[in-house]
């Protein structure tokens, strides 16, 4: 599996692989979230992971984790936008 070290990484990636109109999150700790590519060409962002990397990056509880993205960012996504981001949520 890919493991992306930043954003410039993922870009650079997505671009070389044909994937030039994909959009990754803008913010930058959720570049360890990436896990793969859908058919569609969007991004797929573990939802635990997003998490894992806030509270690690950014030295947030888990209830801050989760609060900031489901306002922040899946608050914000665009579902208009083609390409755009999916956060895939771990069934347990």
């Amino acid at each position: 599996m890919k493991v992306f070290s930043d954003l410039n990484e993922v870009h650079d990636w997505l671009n070389e692989n044909g994937f030039e109109d994909t959009v990754p999150f803008a913010n930058p700790d959720y570049v360890g979230a990436i896990i793969g590519i859908s058919c569609c060409g969007s991004l797929i962002y573990s939802y635990t992971k997003m998490v894992e990397c806030l509270m690690i990056q950014d030295k947030m509880t888990e209830e801050d984790a989760i609060d900031f993205i489901n306002y922040n960012t899946i608050g914000s996504l665009q579902r208009n936008q083609s390409y755009y981001p999916i956060i895939l949520f771990d069934i347990n």
